[in-house]
C-alpha cells in the first residue's frame, strides 16, 4: 500500500528530514521553558496532501467509528467532547495526552504513537473512540504505516486568532486556583504556535480570518510576556546560572526572534500589513467547527448524526 512515498512523508516516517525542512534549533529563552519552535513546519507536515481522502474510505460495520479532534491547545475539544456523551447513548472511549501524562512531568517519548496505537486497536475491536490531536497528520500516517482501514473522521476545531489569547489567560487561572488542575494549564505562547502550523495565508474570497501585522504582534507580544512572568514567579533560587533563565538581554532577543518567526509563519511578508487566513489543506478534514460560532452542543449533535457506519 505504501509504495514510492513522497519525500516529505519519508522524512515524517524515519524522522530524518532533509536539510530544508529539517526541525529548526530552540534559542535558550524556548528551550529552557519548554515551548516548541515557531518555525515553520509546513513542509514537514503537510504530507496528507498525498493521502486519500478519508470520507472516501469504505465503511467497515464491525469496526469502531473514530472521530479526531484537531485544534489548537484551548480552543475547546474537551468541552465538544462533554456534549457528545451526553449525546450519545453507546460508549464512546476518550483518548487524550491530558488523560495519560502527569502535569509534573514531561510526556514520555512515544506516548502519542502509543496512544495512537490504542485508538486503532481499539476501532478494530469494534469500539468508538474520539481521539484528541493538535494535529491529525500523525494518526493518518500511522493508518498507512500499519495497512489498515477503519471509519475515521478529522474535525478541526477552530477558535479566531484574538480570542486564543483571552481562552488561555481564563483556563490557566483557573488551573492555579485553589483546587484547580494543574493538568490545564498551558504555556501562553503555545496555541500561537500552534495557530501557525494549522493556519496560514490564503488567496481565497472569503477567507477564515484577517489578521493584522498589529494585531499578531499585540497578542503576541502579551503572551509571552505572561510566559515569563510565570516563570520568573515559580523560579526556585536554588537553581544554578544554566538552569535559570537567560539574561534579560536574551530574553528579549528571543522574543523579537520569535514575534517575526510566528509572523512569518502566518504568512506576514515585509512590510505586509495584514493577511488573510484559512487552514492549511482544509479539504482533508469532514468537518471544521467554529467554537466562537457553534455550540458545544450544536457541534456534538453534527458529530453525533453524521456516525453512520
Amino acid at each position: 500500500m505504501n509504495g514510492d512515498l513522497p519525500i516529505k512523508q519519508k522524512a515524517l516516517s524515519t524522522g530524518q528530514f532533509p536539510e530544508e525542512i529539517a526541525p529548526p534549533k530552540y534559542t535558550d529563552t524556548v528551550e529552557k521553558i519548554g515551548v516548541r519552535s515557531l518555525a515553520s513546519q509546513t513542509e514537514r507536515n503537510n504530507f496528507q496532501e498525498s493521502l486519500q481522502n478519508p470520507s472516501q474510505q469504505p465503511r467497515h460495520f464491525d469496526k469502531g467509528d473514530v472521530i479526531v479532534l484537531a485544534g489548537t491547545s484551548s480552543v475547546g475539544k474537551s468541552s465538544i467532547v462533554q456534549a457528545l456523551k451526553l449525546i450519545e447513548k453507546e460508549e464512546r472511549f476518550e483518548e487524550d495526552l491530558d488523560l495519560r501524562r502527569d502535569p509534573e512531568k514531561p510526556t514520555p517519548p512515544g506516548e502519542e504513537a502509543k496512544m495512537i496505537d490504542d485508538v486503532i486497536d481499539r476501532s478494530l475491536k469494534g469500539q468508538k473512540v474520539l481521539l484528541h490531536l493538535m494535529k491529525v497528520d500523525e494518526f493518518a500516517k500511522r493508518l498507512i504505516e500499519r495497512d489498515v482501514q477503519i471509519p475515521v473522521r478529522y474535525a478541526l476545531v477552530y477558535l479566531p486568532f484574538h480570542a486564543l489569547t483571552e481562552r488561555v489567560e481564563k483556563r490557566n487561572f483557573e488551573a492555579e486556583q485553589p483546587g484547580g488542575d494543574p493538568k490545564n494549564y498551558r504555556l501562553p505562547t503555545v496555541p500561537l504556535e500552534q495557530f501557525a502550523e494549522l493556519y496560514g495565508k490564503t488567496e481565497e474570497a472569503e477567507p477564515r480570518e484577517i489578521l493584522t501585522r498589529t494585531q499578531v504582534t499585540e497578542i503576541f507580544n502579551r503572551n509571552f510576556d505572561n510566559l515569563i512572568a510565570h516563570e520568573r514567579s515559580k523560579e526556585d533560587p536554588s537553581l544554578s546560572a544554566e538552569e535559570r533563565l537567560p539574561p534579560e538581554e536574551q530574553i528579549q532577543e528571543d522574543k523579537v526572534k520569535f514575534r517575526n518567526r510566528l509572523l512569518s509563519n502566518l504568512g506576514f511578508e515585509n512590510d505586509q500589513t495584514e493577511v488573510r487566513i484559512e487552514a492549511k489543506n482544509k479539504q482533508f478534514y469532514d468537518h471544521i467547527f467554529d467554537t466562537l460560532k457553534q455550540s458545544n452542543t450544536e457541534i456534538a449533535r453534527i458529530l453525533h448524526e453524521r456516525t453512520s457506519y
